[in-house]
């Protein structure tokens, strides 16, 4: 961010009363120039036009096959979700 947009912002904020953007999530599923599908590839951004211009700069030549908003997926195996798996003796 430069800083004549940063104190704009500021100013904005400070006359306003009101906050900056909030950031959101975007999720993509894409394919690369090369063939390979790639999926669950975060960005945060103002709106899905600025997630979309971060993926294609680092993603050139790419085609976008999904795109949402939220988190990426997160998958949990085992019954224990938290903390390190524990091993059972033989005497169990």
């Amino acid at each position: 961010m430069h800083r004549r947009q940063f104190c704009a912002i500021v100013a904005v904020t400070a006359i306003t009363g009101q906050t900056a953007w909030k950031p959101k999530r975007f999720v993509f599923r894409i394919r690369t120039k090369s063939g390979g599908i790639i999926g669950n590839i975060v960005f945060q951004a103002k709106d899905i036009f600025a997630a979309i211009t971060k993926l294609k700069k680092r993603y050139p030549g790419c085609e976008i096959l999904n795109a949402r908003e939220g988190s990426s997926v997160y998958h949990v195996y085992g019954e224990q979700r938290h903390g390190p798996p524990t091993t059972r003796s033989a005497a169990d």
